[in-house]
């Protein structure tokens, strides 16, 4: 067996701090809290997610600005933000390809995929905005039911 571990406060001293661990200053942090506050809220609704998918990048880009305005986001970001919902998206065969082009830095391959996805990825958005349109419960109101 492993001998146990036991920290004392001169090894806690030590530690890096973890939340500001990588960011040259505190703005570059509230953004990186901000983007991923708001990626995990597309990944709870997926509807919003689908809409960003098919409106476009170029939709996507002027809707993020103001999302985080006055942080003078560059486009890089937010370019790689709109290829994560473009996988997240689409159906796991395609989800391959996509990751396999961003690995090969293939914007052609990226876009091919994409493509064939987009079929898939228009029924799914018909098929929730049906769905939530019939559910009992509101968006705006963090799901309480409607009376």
């Amino acid at each position: 067996m492993g001998k146990a571990v036991s920290l004392n406060d001169n090894d806690i001293a030590r530690l890096p701090d973890l939340p500001n661990n990588g960011y040259g200053t505190h703005k570059e942090k509230e953004l990186s809290d901000a983007i991923m506050f708001f990626m995990r809220g597309m990944e709870r609704d997926r509807l919003t997610m689908l809409n960003i998918v098919l409106g476009g990048l170029a939709l996507w880009r002027k809707t993020a600005r103001g999302i985080w305005r006055g942080f003078n986001v560059p486009d890089e970001p937010i370019d790689e933000i709109y290829r994560y919902f473009c996988i997240q998206a689409s159906q796991p065969e395609y989800q391959v390809l996509m990751l396999d082009a961003i690995k090969r830095k293939n914007v052609d391959l990226f876009r091919d995929a994409l493509r064939h996805s987009w079929p898939s990825i228009e029924e799914q958005q018909r098929a929730l905005a049906v769905m939530e349109k019939w559910t009992p419960y509101e968006r705006q109101r963090g799901g309480r039911l409607i009376m």
